[in-house]
């Protein structure tokens, strides 16, 4: 996990004192960033409250804006991912006039 290397460094802590402030090992900790292994839906918990984000982000589901990346299954192009985090925003009123216009209802 990439991206939990990254959030220990831009705090400043070392495995061994992140491990320490979540409650597990400093080898689990390598683990996780090197993608060896993952963390449990516990320790997911135990990550995104301490660093004050969602799992989601954690999992790289979302970007630190909040919005779905949905490219972490490879499915969707850069573009459809706009396209689809531009639909989560509308409204259910302009989601339905999309879906009219498209003939999908």
């Amino acid at each position: 996990m990439k991206i939990l290397k990254e959030l220990r460094n831009e705090s400043g802590l070392t495995q061994a004192q992140f491990a320490q402030a979540i409650g597990t090992s400093q080898k689990n900790i390598s683990r996780w960033e090197i993608g060896e292994t993952e963390p449990s839906v516990y320790y997911l918990k135990k990550i995104a409250e301490f660093f004050k984000i969602s799992t989601d982000y954690i999992l790289e589901i979302e970007d630190d804006l909040g919005n779905k990346t949905f490219n972490s299954v490879n499915v969707f192009t850069p573009e459809e991912c706009k396209i689809l985090n531009a639909y989560h925003a509308l409204s259910q009123t302009n989601k339905q006039m999309i879906l009219r216009m498209l003939n999908i209802e």
